[in-house]
């Protein structure tokens, strides 16, 4: 797959081993094949945990990094992740800020001052900035799943750090790494799958963290088309023993692409069948003409950003005259649109500003398989469509989702490594599918909000048949099921309540560009503060309290601005002095907040205003006129709200009592 940046031959190999990360956090373990995997020994010698939640980090904290506030992993105490503008003075490149940076907190990250345990190997620019990715590194060879992201913005300042660096306490044995082909036949033997692999399998010396042991291993990787699988698996390079195998495919459940998108959202008719890919002219009728941009003369479906090349189950389409009318029982049809949808999609997002982003030749097998899947293969870098049920390339939904998982990918190396991110991964692949196709056909936008809409036919047929849908009320994380396409409707509906507040075009981008800001393991969490970022940068943050409330809603971010203003009742007597307080405290973590003018009412005059001390306290002083009789007077404590803080308020009251001296003592005579 093209990369922005390449140096060395170690940098290169990074980015095929990014984020295996542990198999227990990889949201495609042999243990989910079910009826596809053809070994039950290896779901039990190496069978992969199923998918976790992601991170749970620490709340925020302040004054460890200047200008920023850190989380971290509680589990490990390493600093996870860095929030806030810091100012590196003296940088005059994006990389030497970074670099700068760094050096500067390199024991509070947890790495070496002087760096050489990292090594940079990606750079890309977007719309906001430079976004530098470092790989941990023991001998010289990459740690599997350790990387640290630095996010400089426009001002050379750093905003954001990702760190995914782990603590390595001991020194790693000597491996000489001459034994390629026996690490390949190893991986090939655990993994027992019918057939030949697609390619030929690879292998690559690293690293595996055992618990802070560094374990040399070879990292395979090998593509299967039966059962379809992106394998990486882990050879222990001392014994050759296998230590985890993990499926890094990215699957749709189901496959279909025709027209724009498809016959049944552009007909509105949701009884349209396959018919095992048989013509008819309700089908033929909804092809419309569109212009293939940029082919390269060959005759083939090859251009800039579109490549039909990997298909191998049919004879390529081939037109010297470059025109390809065929009817959707031809299986060049799928590679038409294969080609189309995808050439479109990438000159959308170039048309938001973006030019480094999946900027490459997207290599589609189209009908790849005979099976009712299509996925994203990230160690070829090439989508594959299934023939099964419905054609999957004739849905330009299904097309366009498994897209949104190159995109992903190609923004963050290994995007995916922990299940919420998977999660986000096959959400923001529904969403990717359908932001480009609202408004069409009869039944828009009742209909808007379905996904794969001509796919589902042939497995879950219905008024329309969808796969899955962009409006669930599924909350988090109490309905998160395991499962990454069920959890990532969350993420989806999240998207699409964005996009309904501040429309297509800004939402899109803002999304396209919170990816750069996200490491492998990132979750929902980092996704939700990701946009919040990118909506700030991009558009001085217009709309930020809806979309932040999207997220609250939606139970994955707590409004760190809401307060709580508390007042007590206060006993006392006409002629008294008292001091009136209020405490006012951040809801989330019941944190005080300082440095905030509180106005005071009694019976409903303001009386003065004072401000918040360290410990969220203000005290207001005020005497009881002599006439008072015996009773309550209402006082009210109210907070304005500001950029930081959202308004709040209380109501308590002055409980004047009546004073008589009994045997030496205070009482209430009542009134």
């Amino acid at each position: 797959m093209m990369r922005n940046v390449r140096s060395t031959a170690i940098q290169r190999s990074i980015l095929v081993m990014v984020a295996v990360a542990l198999a227990a956090t990889a949201a495609y373990s042999v243990s989910q094949q079910g009826s596809k995997q053809s070994s039950d020994t290896i779901a039990r010698e190496y069978r992969a945990s199923g998918p976790t939640l992601s991170l749970r980090l620490s709340q925020p904290e302040s004054g460890v990094i200047t200008g920023a506030t850190v989380q971290r992993n509680p589990s490990t105490g390493r600093i996870a992740r860095v929030r806030g503008e810091t100012p590196v003075p003296g940088a005059r490149t994006p990389r030497e800020a970074a670099d700068r940076y760094l050096r500067t907190y390199a024991r509070v990250l947890g790495i070496a001052p002087n760096l050489r345990d990292v090594q940079a190997f990606f750079h890309n620019t977007s719309l906001t900035g430079d976004h530098l990715r470092y790989q941990q590194v023991v001998n010289g060879l990459p740690v599997i799943g350790a990387t640290i992201s630095v996010h400089v913005n426009k001002r050379l300042a750093v905003v954001r750090v990702n760190n995914g660096t782990v603590s390595i306490k001991a020194k790693a044995p000597a491996a000489r790494f001459d034994n390629r082909n026996g690490a390949i036949g190893a991986a090939l033997a655990a993994l027992n799958v019918p057939g030949a692999p697609m390619a030929a399998p690879t292998a690559s010396p690293a690293i595996y963290n055992d618990s802070s042991r560094p374990v040399p291993v070879w990292l395979v990787h090998i593509e299967t088309r039966e059962p379809a699988g992106s394998w990486e698996i882990l050879v222990r390079e001392s014994d050759l023993k296998v230590l985890r195998i993990v499926n890094r495919a990215r699957f749709v459940d189901g496959d279909g692409m025709v027209f724009v998108p498809n016959p049944v959202t552009t007909s509105g008719q949701a009884n349209l069948t396959d018919d095992n890919d048989a013509d008819s002219p309700a089908l033929n009728n909804e092809r419309v003409a569109v212009k293939l941009k940029d082919l390269d003369g060959s005759g083939f479906l090859q251009g800039p950003f579109c490549s039909t090349a990997p298909t191998d189950m049919q004879p390529r389409a081939n037109e010297p005259s470059l025109t390809y009318n065929y009817l959707r029982s031809d299986d060049r049809f799928e590679e038409v649109m294969c080609y189309y949808h995808i050439d479109t999609s990438q000159r959308y997002i170039q048309s938001l500003g973006f030019t480094n982003v999946n900027n490459r030749v997207q290599g589609m097998n189209a009908n790849g398989s005979t099976a009712d899947n299509a996925w994203y293969s990230p160690g070829t870098g090439n989508i594959l469509t299934g023939s099964g049920g419905v054609d999957d390339a004739e849905d330009a939904h299904v097309i366009l989702h498994e897209y949104g998982h190159s995109i992903q990918d190609n923004q963050v190396p290994g995007w995916g490594a922990a299940h919420e991110g998977g999660s986000m991964g096959e959400g923001f692949g529904d969403y990717w599918g359908v932001t480009s196709f609202t408004g069409i056909g009869p039944n828009s936008p009742a209909w808007d909000v379905y996904v794969a809409t001509w796919d589902a036919v042939s497995y879950n047929p219905g008024d329309p048949a969808y796969l899955r849908r962009l409006d669930s009320p599924k909350h988090y994380p109490e309905d998160m099921t395991g499962e990454v396409h069920a959890d990532g409707e969350i993420w989806s509906a999240c998207l699409w309540q964005i996009r309904d507040i501040v429309g297509a075009t800004r939402a899109d981008t803002m999304i396209l560009e919170s990816h750069f800001y996200l490491s492998p393991d990132a979750g929902f969490v980092d996704g939700a503060t990701a946009i919040l970022d990118a909506n700030e940068a991009l558009y001085s943050g217009a709309d930020q309290d809806a979309i932040l409330q999207v997220f609250v809603d939606r139970g994955i971010l707590v409004d760190q601005r809401i307060t709580k203003l508390s007042a007590a009742y206060l006993p006392c007597s006409a002629g008294q002095s008292v001091m009136l307080s209020a405490v006012l405290t951040r809801v989330y973590n019941g944190s005080p907040v300082e440095g905030k003018d509180i106005t005071f009412s009694v019976a409903g005059t303001v009386i003065g205003i004072a401000t918040t001390d360290a410990n969220g306290l203000a005290e207001q002083a005020y005497t009881i006129p002599l006439a008072t009789p015996p009773g309550d007077i209402p006082y009210e404590a109210v907070f304005d709200g500001d950029a930081d803080a959202n308004a709040s308020s209380a109501n308590a009251a002055l409980y004047v009592i009546k004073l008589s001296s009994i045997a030496g003592s205070v009482t209430d005579s009542g009134a």
